[in-house]
């Protein structure tokens, strides 16, 4: 059943009209794939397909949010990889934050992140929301994803300019960073922490959540010419393992039309 290539024609097919729609158990059956959770070693997930048939082994020691997510990434495998016998992917092969890289585990990631939270749902959910991990837990919750996967969505289709950024928590150095589509380019948040961010305080363990999006002078976060001129708003907590996550919004626009 290789007509879904494309993740969006896969959900429409089924019907899928609301977040609560997207059943992996059920949908994967629909195209002859069948999830079972067991205790896994090495590895979150793998496929085993035989010819046009598959089984889906998930780790039943993850929490649901990150069961849903390699379910989604084995169908990915399972339609865009087809003939290959067995995908057997580790815990470093998937995540919705890995959807940037190149090669066959970013391309299911991506689809992973296409099925679990489609565009043609997730804009009008999160439509006119503050760019915020407030916003961002409740569309985790509705959709059942991950705080990191939702962040990168909500940046990507939010309704407003932001960037969200992820710093290693034990040197405060920037990992990576996603965009609204809108911002340009160069703009590019600090490769280290400065000193005065929210985030910061975050890695020096003075608290796991910045307590929601405060007004901070943009020059703390970027270096462009006119960054003194402008506040920006933070919001920054403690994400898994080692990482900073910070979610910088633009509430005034005018740094960013000066700059166009």
């Amino acid at each position: 059943m290789n007509r879904f290539k494309n993740p969006y024609d896969y959900l429409k097919y089924f019907g899928v009209t609301d977040p609560k729609d997207i059943c992996l158990d059920i949908l994967s059956k629909g195209c002859d794939a069948t999830v079972q959770y067991r205790m896994l070693t090495g590895c979150e997930g793998y496929i085993v397909g035989v010819k046009d048939s598959a089984t889906i082994f998930v780790s039943n020691a993850v929490s649901i949010s990150r069961q849903r997510f390699c379910i989604g990434h084995e169908l990915g495998h399972w339609m865009l990889d087809r003939g290959t016998p067995r995908f057997s992917c580790k815990a470093e092969d998937i995540g919705g934050h890995k959807i940037f890289q190149k090669g066959v585990e970013a391309r299911a990631n991506r689809y992973a992140a296409d099925l679990l939270m489609p565009e043609f749902l997730f804009k009008p959910a999160a439509v006119d929301m503050e760019m915020s991990f407030n916003s961002v837990r409740k569309l985790a919750k509705l959709f059942q994803t991950s705080i990191m996967a939702t962040a990168i969505r909500l940046t990507r289709f939010g309704s407003f300019p932001a960037i969200f950024a992820w710093y290693d928590a034990k040197n405060g150095s920037r990992i990576s960073c996603v965009r609204w589509p809108e911002v340009p380019s160069f703009i590019w948040p600090h490769e280290q922490l400065h000193h005065e961010t929210y985030a910061m305080e975050v890695l020096c363990g003075k608290s796991t959540d910045s307590g929601g999006p405060k007004r901070i002078d943009a020059s703390y976060w970027f270096d462009t010419r006119n960054a003194y001129d402008h506040d920006v708003y933070e919001h920054s907590i403690k994400g898994y393992g080692d990482l900073v996550l910070s979610m910088i919004w633009w509430k005034d626009e005018s740094m960013l039309d000066e700059l166009s």
